[in-house]
Parts: structure tokens; sequence; C-alpha cells
């Protein structure tokens, strides 16, 4: 089998499965078993496919014909150009959640030195991206599970930037009061959890795979970002907070940030489809 039958074939199995991308899933899965770069792949159509590939991509396809995510199955992903490991100890990083670290980015550029907090670090991908962007900052990444801790140990050991990013265990910004670093953070961001029991029990089969604790905030949805933004005035040197949010949550998030950090400037930013997806908040004097 050549590869270009082998996509079409890889195509139809993934849309008859309802997979929601199921020619850049071919294309991926194509690019796993042959070792080619996604853009090499257009000119090696005609590469003849052999039969351990094609043993390992009919793997693939059955357990994402399960709808098991395939960033889970292929083991990594790529978050902000870098190349993470992923599985089931922590939520797959989105391509919306780039926005959070472009405007983590935006700020710390002018503001060297900063001690970056990220909470609900999961797999790593936000503190790392930033770590590897900002060789001035420091930046500690904080979750309560020790599964996602060590998969975010892992990918920061891979990619060599272990000096620059410190994983602690704990809820919400506890770590930070107990180990002694609350005074001296300046800049916060968070992914933390934002769907509701509603919205999670109507999500696509692929969330079931994830970790729920890591999605599910609650009734409303809204309960963990509450939770943390009520914590922010404990940290007195921060500047700037930068939070994910679901796509309905800006008014309410907005009107948050607006009681716990009084005079601050706080904006909603959308994302590529035009949805709410960050929160924004800086102190005038930082």
């Amino acid at each position: 089998m050549v590869l270009q039958d082998a996509l079409a074939s890889w195509r139809r199995k993934l849309e008859a499965a309802g997979c929601p991308e199921p020619d850049a899933e071919a294309r991926l899965i194509a690019a796993h078993v042959t070792g080619l770069t996604l853009g090499q792949i257009p000119a090696r159509l005609s590469d003849a496919l052999g039969e351990a590939a094609i043993a390992t991509a009919n793997s693939i396809l059955a357990r994402r014909r399960r709808r098991e995510p395939l960033a889970y199955i292929l083991g990594e992903v790529e978050f902000f150009g870098l190349r993470l490991r992923c599985d089931s100890r922590a939520l797959i990083p989105r391509p919306e959640t780039e926005l959070l670290v472009e405007a983590a980015l935006d700020w710390l550029n002018d503001h060297p030195g900063a001690l970056v907090a990220d909470v609900g670090t999961g797999c790593g991908c936000i503190a790392l991206a930033i770590a590897a962007n900002c060789s001035s900052c420091q930046v500690i990444g904080i979750d309560a599970s020790q599964d996602a801790l060590a998969l975010a140990r892992e990918n920061a050991a891979a990619l060599d930037i272990s000096d620059h990013v410190t994983f602690l265990d704990g809820d919400m910004l506890d770590p930070l009061h107990e180990q002694g670093f609350s005074g001296d953070v300046t800049a916060l961001v968070a992914n933390l959890p934002y769907v509701s029991e509603a919205e999670y029990a109507l999500a696509p089969p692929e969330l079931q795979f994830e970790p729920r604790d890591a999605l599910v905030a609650g009734t409303t949805g809204i309960e963990a970002l509450s939770r943390l933004v009520a914590l922010l005035p404990s940290l007195p040197a921060l500047q700037f907070c930068a939070l994910e949010i679901g796509a309905t949550q800006g008014p309410q998030v907005h009107e948050l940030l607006t009681v716990a950090l009084p005079g601050w400037d706080i904006e909603v930013r959308r994302d590529y489809c035009g949805s709410d997806r960050l929160a924004v908040a800086i102190r005038p004097d930082g």
C-alpha cells in the first residue's frame, strides 16, 4: 500500500467513527508511522508503506475509533513550538491556550526577572512555554495532582529547562504561601477547570479520557476561577494576571477581577473563533 492510498483509507475510517478532523488526524498518523514531517508528506504520497508501519497505524486507528484522543495515543503534542509528552495524567494542551502564553510573554518582555506562578499547571505546557521564551524569568508551576506534576517534570527534563521552572504540589496558592514565594510573585497565569456539570454531560466522547477534575469546576463552571480570583489580593507584588475562561464566562470573571483587584486594568479577550477566552488584569503602576 502506498501512502496516498493509506491516507484515504485512514481518513474514511476516522470519518466513519465520528472523529471531527479526519484529514488532519490521518496526516498525523502518517507522520507518526513514517517518521516524515507533515510538510514532507505531500511529496511522498507514492512511497510504499512497510508492514510495521501499517500494523502500527492499524493499532492507532483501533484506539482512535473508540474516540480515545489522538494525542494520548501518539504520546505527544505540539504546544507553542514545544514537543511535549502527553498522556492521561493531565489534560491535552489546546491551541487556544497558546493565547494565554502570548498574553503573558507580551507583559513579561517588559518586565525582566519576573517570578511567574502557573496555577493548575497540568502537563506543564504553559509554564514551560513561558520559561522557554523568557530566559530572564522564573516560573513556578502548581498542581494538586501528583500525576500531572510528574508529567510536567518529565517534560521539563526532556526540554532541558528544569533550571527555569519549579513544580510544587498543592491547592491554588497554598504552596506559594507555605514555601515563602507569595511575596515575590509578580505575574500569575492559570488554566483552571471551567466546564460545568451540564456542559460535561454533553461533551464529545474524547473528554471522557481526560482527567475529569481538570475539566469540571462544578455546577456553574465558575467555581475554580472564583476561588482563585478571591485569593489574588494575598499576593502583594502581583502586577499581571491572565486567566483562561469559558466562552460564556467573560462578564462574570470581569466582575470577579474588578472586585478583587480594584483599580486594575481588566480586559476580556477572544479566541480564534471569536469566543471569550482570556481575562487579563494589569496593575496600572505595574
